[in-house]
């Protein structure tokens, strides 16, 4: 005898719906941690500053930390 599993109506978009918003929220305390290090390495030394490729002065700060977050969220989600 075959079990039939009938899924209900909209189940789906709740599915994705809470999968955006655990994404969004991860995103967005990932871009604030890269924040703080960002404006934290512009404010050092030159001579002090680390190198972090994604971090490296040459772009304006939110366009580095969009970068450094995009970059190292899907690690998250492997």
């Amino acid at each position: 005898m075959a079990v039939i599993d009938i899924a209900r109506p909209g189940h789906d978009r709740r599915e994705r719906r809470a999968e955006y918003r655990e994404y969004r929220l991860t995103y967005f305390g990932v871009f604030a941690f890269f924040l703080i290090v960002a404006v934290g390495l512009r404010l050092a030394p030159r001579r002090m500053r680390a190198s972090v490729p994604a971090l490296s002065g040459q772009r304006s700060i939110l366009t580095e930390v969009r970068v450094a977050a995009s970059s190292c969220i899907p690690f998250a989600y492997r």
